[in-house]
C-alpha cells in the first residue's frame, strides 16, 4: 500500500472513530450532564450536547419540553456535520418560556393576581406599544392578551410594569393561577445565536418544536448565523416577533412550518440558498404594520436563492415578501392563499433578474387590503419574469408599482436605485379579481397632479409606462360579472396609472386595451375553465382556452388540493 493511501485511510478511520452519537432525555430517571451521554444514560440538557459535539456528532433528543436556549459551540465540516436531531416519532419541545408559579392576589373584588419582582428589558422596536413589546404570558398553551394598563385589565389579560417590576394577570373565567399551568416567557431565543454574534458552519436541525420567545420584532427564536445548515421538519411558533431568521450561504431549508408567530413567520439574508416545500401559516398574530415589515415572510438582501414549495396561508400582510436588493432569485411552485397583503410582492429588487413562476395566488387582499393587494406585485423593482402563475380571486389580479425611483442599501453595501422597468409578464392567468385583472399603479405627474400639493411639490419625474421597457402578452384575464370581452360590467378589467391621478386610465374591455397601448397584443379574454377554484380545484378543464394558448402552471404546486399540471 503507498503511504499517501495508507495516511488517508488512516485519516477516514479516525474520523468514524471521534464521531459519536449522543442521547439527551430529560425525562429518563437518572438523565445527567454528567452522564457520558449515551442511550442508557442520557444527558438532561440539550445545551450540554451544544457545549460538546464536533464535527460528524449527532445528538438525538427524547421527548419534553426543554426550557433552554441552545447556542452551539463547534462548528462541523463539510460532509461531517453536527446534527441536533428530535428521536422520531417523539415531541420534543424547546420553549422560551417558564413556568411561574408564585402569584398572589391583589386585594379588591376583582380576581387580580400578581407576581413580583419580575424583570424585563422590553422594548419598543418600530411600532408602538404593546405591539412593540416582547412580553408574552401563557396560560394553558393560550397567549393571554397584553395591555397597557389596570382599567384595561379584564378576564384573558396581562399588564407588565417594567418600571416597578411587577406582572399582574387576570385568567380567562377569573380563575385562579393554582388552576392552571402558567408560562410567562424569558428566553429571547430557543436555537442559535445573538444578533450580529458570529455563527458556525455545518450544523443540521431537524424535528423540534420551538416557541414562546420573548424575542422583538426582526429576531427569530431559531435565529442562524453561519453557513451550511439543514433545517428541517420543524415547528417554530408563537413567537413574540420573528420565528425563524436565517444570514449566511449554502442553506437548505425544507419542510418546516412558521405559524402564528407575532410578526413574521420569517425572514433572512441568505445566499446560495434553497427554501423547499416550507409552510407559513397565520403570522403576524400581533399586528405589526404593513408599511413596516410584517406577513409569512420577509427575505433580504438574497443572492442566487430559491424559494419553491412554500405554502402561505393567512398571514397578516404579504405572503412572501422579497424586500430590497434581491438578486438572481426564484419564486415557484408555492401556493398564496388568504394572505391580508399581496399573495408574492417584490420590491426594489431585480438588478440580476428575480423570477415569480408557477405559483397560485389567491383569496389575497381581502377584505380590505389596500392598494397593491395583488395576487403578485411587484413594486419599484426591475427585470422580473412573471409567468405561468394563476392569480385568482386577488383583490388585484398582477399589479406593477411605481412611485417613483426609490434608493437602498444594496447587498455588496453600495447604494441602490431602482426604476420601474425590464419585466416581462406572460402566459398568466388572471381572474375572477375583485377589482382589476391588471394594474400599473405608477404615482408619477404622467397621469396628472397627485392630490396633496406636498407630494406636488416634490415630483421630479415625468414618465410613460410605455417606455418602461416592459413586455405583458400571452395572459388570459376574465372577470365574472362580464359574459364577453364586449360588455360593459361594474368593475374595471385594467388600470392604467395611479387611480388618484386624474389622467389614470381604466380599460373595461381588452379590445381597448389593446389598441390603446403596446401591451397584450396576443393575450386573450376568456373564462379559463378551472374545475372548481371556489373549493381549492385549480386543474383546467379539457377545453379551457389557456391550454391552447400556453397559458398557466407547467408544473404542479405544492400545498394545495387535488392540483395536477397542466398537460
Amino acid at each position: 500500500m503507498r503511504p499517501a493511501t495508507t495516511i488517508l485511510l488512516v485519516l477516514l478511520l479516525s474520523t468514524s472513530v471521534i464521531a459519536a452519537t449522543y442521547h439527551v432525555a430529560q425525562n429518563v430517571p437518572g438523565a445527567s450532564n454528567e452522564n457520558p451521554g449515551t442511550m442508557e444514560q442520557p444527558w438532561k440538557t440539550i445545551s450540554k450536547a451544544a457545549k460538546t459535539m464536533g464535527a460528524g456528532d449527532k445528538v438525538i433528543v427524547h421527548k419534553g419540553v426543554y426550557r433552554e436556549w441552545v447556542c452551539p459551540k463547534n462548528s462541523g465540516k463539510e460532509g461531517a456535520p453536527i446534527t441536533y436531531e428530535a428521536a422520531k416519532g417523539e415531541e420534543v419541545i424547546l420553549t422560551g418560556a417558564d413556568i411561574f408559579t408564585d402569584w398572589k392576589r391583589v386585594e379588591g373584588d376583582k380576581p387580580i393576581y400578581q407576581h413580583s419582582p419580575w424583570t424585563l428589558n422590553s422594548v419598543v422596536h418600530g411600532n408602538p406599544a404593546p405591539i412593540g413589546r416582547q412580553e408574552q404570558v401563557i396560560c394553558d398553551g393560550k397567549l393571554l392578551k397584553h395591555v397597557m394598563t389596570m382599567k384595561e385589565l379584564k378576564p384573558g389579560t396581562f399588564v407588565s410594569d417594567i418600571e416597578k417590576d411587577v406582572l399582574t394577570i387576570r385568567l380567562p373565567g377569573d380563575d385562579s393561577p393554582a388552576k392552571h399551568t402558567i408560562e410567562v416567557s424569558v428566553r429571547n431565543r430557543c436555537f442559535g445565536f445573538r444578533f450580529r454574534e458570529d455563527g458556525k458552519d455545518y450544523i443540521h436541525v431537524r424535528g423540534f418544536i420551538m416557541r414562546y420567545g420573548r424575542n422583538m420584532a426582526q429576531r427569530g427564536i431559531l435565529y442562524v448565523r453561519g453557513n451550511h445548515w439543514v433545517i428541517e421538519d420543524n415547528v417554530i411558533e408563537w413567537s413574540n416577533g420573528n420565528g425563524f431568521s436565517l444570514s449566511g450561504e449554502h442553506h437548505l431549508v425544507r419542510s418546516n412550518t412558521m405559524q402564528y408567530n407575532g410578526q413574521l413567520g420569517m425572514s433572512g439574508n441568505p445566499r446560495n440558498t434553497r427554501y423547499e416545500n416550507n409552510k407559513l401559516l397565520y403570522n403576524n398574530q400581533k399586528g405589526f404594520g404593513g408599511g413596516w415589515e410584517n406577513g409569512g415572510c420577509k427575505l433580504v438582501h438574497i443572492w442566487n436563492t430559491v424559494v419553491s414549495g412554500t405554502t402561505a396561508i393567512g398571514n397578516d400582510g404579504p405572503g412572501i415578501w422579497l424586500d430590497i436588493d434581491n438578486r438572481n432569485s426564484i419564486v415557484e411552485k408555492s401556493f398564496c392563499k388568504d394572505n391580508t397583503g399581496a399573495g408574492i410582492f417584490v420590491e426594489i429588487s431585480g438588478k440580476e433578474g428575480i423570477t415569480v413562476r408557477n405559483n397560485v395566488c389567491v383569496g389575497n387582499g381581502l377584505p380590505k387590503g389596500k392598494w397593491g393587494a395583488a395576487g403578485i406585485l411587484l413594486g419599484e423593482s426591475e427585470n422580473c419574469t412573471v409567468e405561468h402563475n394563476l392569480c385568482i380571486g386577488n383583490k388585484e389580479g398582477i399589479a406593477i408599482r411605481m412611485q417613483g425611483p426609490r434608493g437602498c442599501g444594496g447587498l455588496d453595501k453600495k447604494p441602490q436605485i431602482y426604476f420601474t422597468q425590464n419585466h416581462i409578464i406572460r402566459n398568466n392567468i388572471v381572474a375572477f379579481n375583485r377589482d382589476y385583472q391588471l394594474v400599473m399603479h405608477v404615482d408619477n405627474p404622467f397621469f396628472g397632479p397627485h392630490p396633496s400639493p406636498k407630494v406636488n411639490q416634490k415630483a421630479k419625474f415625468l414618465i410613460d409606462p410605455e417606455f418602461l421597457k416592459m413586455t405583458i402578452d400571452r395572459n388570459l384575464y376574465f372577470e365574472s360579472s362580464a359574459p364577453s370581452p364586449d360588455a360593459s360590467r361594474k368593475r374595471c378589467l385594467i388600470l392604467y396609472g395611479a387611480g388618484w391621478r386624474r389622467k389614470s386610465e381604466q380599460y373595461f374591455k381588452l379590445g381597448d386595451w389593446k389598441k390603446a397601448h403596446s401591451f397584450d397584443h396576443d393575450s386573450q379574454f376568456a373564462d379559463p375553465l378551472l374545475v372548481d377554484w371556489r373549493n381549492g380545484d385549480f386543474r383546467l378543464k379539457p377545453d379551457s382556452p389557456a391550454i391552447k394558448m400556453g397559458a398557466g402552471l407547467t408544473e404542479p404546486v405544492v400545498g394545495m388540493r387535488e392540483i395536477v399540471a397542466r398537460e
